[in-house]
């Protein structure tokens, strides 16, 4: 006669979830502490969706801040790194009865190193409708050069 033991495979995962969805313990860990602190402003917040690609002869960056104000974000430019930071303040009056609070507020800053040297002094920055752009032309040694060949 053969037996056949089986374990239970909701009781696996569930000891498993931690190791399964790690971030999970991050976002309650997190609710814990707006439960404390309902307007909770950590350090930096979070980084800035974005997307960087090459078009002709300039590199291209695009930055979604919805929400903010031109000036509310600082944009530097150090050694061959590019760096964004965003701060959005609390806009609530004072006194105020949160039953809900989904807004995101406090710093946001994605530092990014370029794939190629840039010329620095040539930086064209826009801001609309909640887009970041930034235009960088490519540093004259990446472009590459025609040579002209000589003789018969």
């Amino acid at each position: 006669m053969v037996t056949i033991i089986r374990r239970n495979p909701v009781r696996a995962l569930t000891m498993m979830e931690p190791f399964l969805h790690p971030r999970g313990i991050l976002d309650e860990a997190e609710r814990v502490v707006r439960d404390f602190w309902p307007r909770w402003e950590g350090g930096v917040t979070g980084t800035i969706p974005l997307d960087m690609y090459e078009h002709k002869d300039e590199l291209v960056i695009r930055a979604e801040l919805p929400g903010f104000k031109r000036e509310d974000i600082d944009l530097r430019f150090e050694g061959e790194a590019l760096t964004i930071r965003a701060d959005k303040k609390v806009e609530a009056p004072e006194g105020v009865t949160y039953y809900r609070s989904e807004l995101c507020y406090g710093s946001y800053l994605q530092s990014l190193a370029l794939p190629f040297p840039v010329d620095g002094e040539k930086f064209a920055a826009t801001f609309e409708n909640g887009v970041l752009e930034v235009r960088v032309p490519k540093a004259v040694e990446v472009k590459g050069k025609h040579i002209e060949i000589k003789g018969g």
